[in-house]
């Protein structure tokens, strides 16, 4: 004995019920639809020198990122920082800033125990700001090497500036110690990180 399988009722709504699996189909898919992800870019030089202007820094050392542009500043020797920032296709800036306040670092009160600041933020593209207070220290150095907590070493050219930006994602395992030397290769100042 077979038994045949019949379906009684009306088969006239199925067209109906297509197009309402049709649309809700679209609806799903569509979710978020006519949202362009924000996409960001670095600063020009010309906006780099017009946002320091605008917020009385100077410049240290500037790094150019894939979406982005880090400053390392200080602000007339009486605070350091680091920025990030950014625009994105509107030409809207967003900027990450931070700031070591009233550190006593001026030409009249230079302390002699900071020689160094170190500046480092492993999330996003990890990097590290070091920034030469000395100005005999920064005359000499000519490159800036960063001892990673495994052992690994990473080295960047000062290139005449007070200071260096180091990107690199090892950096996100930590820094053990900064240190300062000359061309020739001489030690002018360590400093181990806490």
């Amino acid at each position: 004995m077979s038994r045949k399988f019949q379906c009684k009722g009306s088969f006239e709504a199925l067209p109906y019920f297509r197009l309402f699996l049709g649309v809700l189909g679209m609806l799903i898919g569509c979710t978020g639809c006519g949202q362009v992800p924000t996409v960001y870019r670095p600063l020009t030089l010309q906006e780099v020198q017009s946002y320091a202007a605008e917020h009385g820094i100077t410049p240290i050392a500037i790094k150019e990122l894939s979406n982005g542009t880090l400053i390392a500043f200080d602000t007339t020797g009486k605070s350091i920082g680091l920025c990030s920032l950014a625009k994105d296709q509107q030409g809207k800036l967003t900027e990450l800033c931070s700031r070591s306040d009233d550190q006593g670092i001026n030409e009249t009160n230079q302390q002699d125990s900071l020689i160094v600041s170190v500046m480092s933020r492993t999330t996003g593209e990890p990097h590290t700001a070091v920034i030469i207070h000395d100005a005999q220290a920064a005359a000499r150095t000519d490159t800036v090497t960063i001892t990673l907590r495994d052992g690994q070493q990473i080295v960047e050219q000062t290139q005449g500036q007070r200071g260096v930006i180091i990107t690199d994602p090892q950096i996100a395992a930590g820094i053990r110690m900064v240190t300062l030397s000359t061309a020739s290769g001489e030690t002018v100042y360590e400093q181990s990180t806490p």
